[in-house]
Parts: C-alpha cells; sequence; structure tokens
C-alpha cells in the first residue's frame, strides 16, 4: 500500500507541532485543527478507505502524539471509532468526525446507561472530542445486561447533554466532558454489536498493547528533547539513546507478530513507567525553567501521566506495581 498517507500525516504533523501547548490547554485550537485534519482527510485512518495493517496504528498515533499528545488524543478516538464501523461505513465519502464512548463498559459491574422500555438513559463519565465529533461508538447495556455498542450522532441537545468540562492535567483542550444521556432511542440499523457481560473486559485484556502508542510519541519527543541538551554528556545521551530504541523495538515487534495478554499488559507496564522517568530527566535538562507552564519537557511529563491512566483496569494497576518494585 503507498505511503501517501503517512508522507501526508507526518507533514501535518510537523505543522502542529508549535501549536502543541496551545492544542493541549485551548479546545478552540483543537476544533480548528481538527477541521483541518479532516479537510485533509487524514481522519479516514484505519477506515475502509485507509485501513491499518502491522504497526500503522501505532505509527500513525505515536506520529501525532510526538507533536502533540492532546491532538494524538483526539485521534485516537477517531482511528478506533473507525476500525468498530468497518462494516457500517465501509468507504463512504463521506466519512464523519466520530469518537468513542463505551469505556465504562469495561466495568462489568460499574455504572453504565441502560436501555429500559425502549431508550437508554444513564451517564458517559467521559466523553473526549465534545464540539468536536458528529458521531460517537456509545456503549450501553440492555436489560440482559448484555454489552451494546451503536453508532449515534452527537446531538448536544437535553438528549445528549455534556454538562461537565473535565479540568485534566494534561490534553485539557480536546474537550473531555461528562454527559448525560436522557431517553435516546436507538434503532436496529444503529447497533454494531452485542455481547455477553464482561465481553469488554476480555477484549481489553487481549489488546492492551493497543494502549501504547501515545506513550510511544510522548517518549520520541522526549528523547529528542534530550539529546538536543548541550549540558549533558555524550555517554548519557548515548545510554537514554540506546534504552529507548530497545523498548520502542519491543511494541513494534508486537504489533507487528502479536504478543500475549500477559506480555502486552507488562509492555504497557514497562512503557508507561518509562515515559514518566525519561519525560522527568527532560525536565531536568532544562533546569528549573521546565517548572514554567509554557515548556515542553514540563507538558511531555503531563501528558505520560495521563496517557498512563487511560483505559486503566486492576489487571494493568498491578502490572504498574510489579514494573516498579518486583
Amino acid at each position: 500500500m503507498s505511503d501517501t498517507y503517512f508522507t501526508r500525516l507526518r507533514e501535518f504533523a510537523s505543522e502542529i507541532r508549535p501549536f502543541c501547548i496551545e492544542l493541549d490547554a485551548k479546545s478552540a485550537v483543537c476544533i480548528e485543527w481538527y477541521a483541518e485534519f479532516v479537510s485533509r482527510e487524514l481522519h479516514v485512518g484505519g477506515s475502509a478507505i485507509r485501513p491499518f495493517a502491522g504497526d500503522d496504528f501505532c505509527e500513525a498515533l505515536a506520529t501525532l502524539s510526538e507533536a502533540s499528545g492532546a491532538f494524538a488524543f483526539l485521534a485516537l478516538q477517531q482511528f478506533v471509532a473507525n476500525m468498530m464501523t468497518l462494516g457500517k461505513l465501509g468507504k463512504s465519502k463521506s466519512h464523519p468526525a466520530m469518537g468513542v464512548s463505551f469505556g465504562y463498559l469495561r466495568n462489568p459491574d460499574g455504572p453504565a446507561p441502560k436501555r429500559s422500555k425502549g431508550t437508554v438513559t444513564g451517564l458517559i463519565p467521559w466523553f473526549t472530542g465534545s464540539e468536536i465529533f458528529t458521531k460517537t461508538v456509545f456503549g450501553y447495556r440492555d436489560e440482559e445486561m448484555q454489552e451494546i455498542l451503536a453508532l449515534i450522532p452527537v446531538a448536544y441537545n437535553y438528549s445528549f447533554h455534556p454538562y461537565k468540562e473535565m479540568a485534566l492535567i494534561a490534553c485539557s483542550g480536546t474537550q473531555t466532558v461528562r454527559v448525560q444521556v436522557r431517553g435516546i432511542k436507538i434503532p436496529e440499523s444503529a447497533i454494531l454489536s452485542v455481547k455477553p457481560r464482561g465481553s469488554m473486559r476480555e477484549g481489553d485484556a487481549a489488546s492492551v498493547i493497543s494502549q501504547t502508542p501515545l506513550l510511544v510519541g510522548n517518549i520520541r519527543s522526549c528523547i529528542q528533547l534530550i539529546s538536543m541538551s548541550d549540558g549533558l554528556s555524550q555517554s548519557a545521551k548515548i545510554a537514554a539513546q540506546s534504552r529507548t530504541d530497545f523498548l520502542l523495538d519491543c511494541v513494534r515487534e508486537a504489533f507487528l507478530n502479536g504478543v500475549e495478554p500477559e506480555e502486552g499488559r507488562r509492555i504497557r507496564a514497562e512503557i508507561g513507567d518509562y515515559a514518566v522517568r525519561l519525560a522527568r530527566l527532560a525536565m531536568m535538562t532544562e533546569g528549573a525553567a521546565s517548572l514554567g507552564v509554557n515548556y515542553i519537557a514540563q507538558l511531555r511529563y503531563k501528558e505520560a501521566i495521563v496517557f498512563n491512566l487511560m483505559a486503566q483496569t486492576d489487571e494493568i494497576v498491578e502490572d504498574a506495581f510489579r514494573s516498579v518494585f518486583f
């Protein structure tokens, strides 16, 4: 397959890189650049229009994350939605800007929107891309506690009401909100899948490596900052680059050749811990000045923490502790 898509994606990433601090904090900047992303048809990654194979998913998101974690956070929602709607949308020429809202189904015993008497009501505790996405892959439970995913329009009204924007430590420009769903009617034609209770937890356990690409881009950005440091010895730079190359090769191999769930969780835990430590070191190379809000290294440090907490489960937390203490 032609690499034209990735050539254009890298060009776009180079354009947004100087705006990474504004993208992190200002929703208007995210909205403007995402509209440009869509106009260039870069948002179709993972869809039937431009399928992902091998490590394409990781490389696309890492490329964007290296430039702006906040923007990559938005693109992650889109790419996942694209892959989940392959059979529904096909090669639609008017491919929508769409996100996802189903992470709460990972806990089979936790609260989630529920269908009762033909309509769905409940709280979406985390929806990224409010005022950016026009559709969402929405998760809810039916009367038998089955887990249902449906592609629905995002009409910001009484039925789908974003009522609280979340003040995140990073990526706050992504318009991440809580949404109250009230009495939404979902037609059969909108349903993507119906699975037994606990299916999403099992699916996540089998694909945990897919949660690493934003961390990969974050690490790439930090190692670049470290390489440009004037005060750091060459031997320290070489050691940092060598360890970074080894870990990122492990992630790439996992995407290319597959990995067992246990090994995937181990890699995720190690990459997550490494991203935070490397970002801290990048801050140290910039000195006390990096404590200022407009310093890239500090932004990368906060992003690394946010990306570590994404899609968190009890098993992921346990693996994180093992990577540090055992």
